[in-house]
């Protein structure tokens, strides 16, 4: 218990380092949370964690999470298309 307490207040510290820092460490940190959470969500319902429909997933988070804009990148669909590749993502 004292090393979860511990591990806690580190990671807290670390959250509220790039809180603080704010941008593209922000960014990032909150797009690999995304990532480990939606693997956490996939190994949950039993589905092979790098099969078809699972990198599906990993690839809707990666276009949704990324930085486009920080980083000055245009994003890669119109936003037409945007809903229509959330829809197939959900129905998938």
């Amino acid at each position: 218990m004292k090393q979860r307490l511990i591990t806690g207040i580190i990671a807290g510290i670390v959250f509220l380092g790039f809180c603080f820092l704010g941008g593209l460490p922000y960014h990032i940190l909150v797009l690999a949370m995304a990532l480990i959470g939606y693997y956490e969500f996939v190994r949950m319902t039993q589905v092979p964690s790098f099969g078809g429909i699972a990198m599906l997933g990993y690839l809707g988070i990666l276009m949704f999470m990324f930085p486009w804009s920080l980083l000055d990148i245009p994003f890669p669909l119109q936003w037409n298309m945007r809903f229509g590749y959330f829809y197939f993502c959900l129905c998938s």
